[in-house]
């Protein structure tokens, strides 16, 4: 008499097809756990379980963790010196740009540059913030491109308040309505 497993390695027509009924199975219990929160629930304490079991005996594991304490494990001075220098660059991109496209802002004239921020004058930065990983990339594309047209300094509250009032700065509203009050 052949073994199933003898079976399978001599004839592969019959290993495909206990394998397609093995995942045909394999199928229809994860639909039957991902449907029943309780069955999900217990699955994910085994399976919890068997990885702790398996990565406690495992000797590898030690060698892998200590590997990556190691890699990871950079010193507070050399941290903080990178941090540093991050920071440093991030400040000198916005200085670059506050230098070409002016350092007040162009609805209220504030002039701290803690409160200045870039603004696109079309209102199409969700479009520009597609093609940056992060801010100090649009930045980086303002200072390259200088094109005033598109990119403006403004404050932070007015590039909220234009965000929040269709694209116009509340300040330039309540001009408005203050000259038509008037008039």
């Amino acid at each position: 008499m052949v073994s199933k497993k003898e079976r399978m390695a001599a004839d592969p027509e019959y290993r495909e097809h206990v394998l397609a009924l093995k995942r045909a199975s394999s199928k229809r219990r994860r639909e039957r756990v991902k449907n029943d929160p309780i069955r999900l629930a217990h699955e994910r304490e085994v399976t919890k379980a068997y990885n702790a079991k398996k990565y406690a005996e495992d000797p590898r594991t030690d060698y892998h963790v200590e590997k990556a304490r190691i890699r990871y494990n950079i010193s507070d001075e050399v941290r903080e010196k990178k941090s540093n220098y991050g920071k440093e660059r991030r400040l000198q991109i916005k200085e670059n740009f506050f230098e070409m496209y002016g350092d007040i802002c162009n609805c209220c004239g504030e002039s701290e540059r803690l409160f200045l921020s870039l603004d696109h004058v079309q209102n199409d930065g969700h479009l520009h913030r597609t093609n940056y990983k992060d801010n100090r990339d649009e930045y980086l594309e303002a200072i390259r491109v200088y094109n005033p047209s598109v990119y403006q300094t403004l404050c932070h509250n007015c590039n909220q308040g234009k965000h929040r009032n269709g694209g116009v700065c509340p300040h330039k509203t309540k001009d408005l309505n203050t000259h038509t009050a008037i008039s």
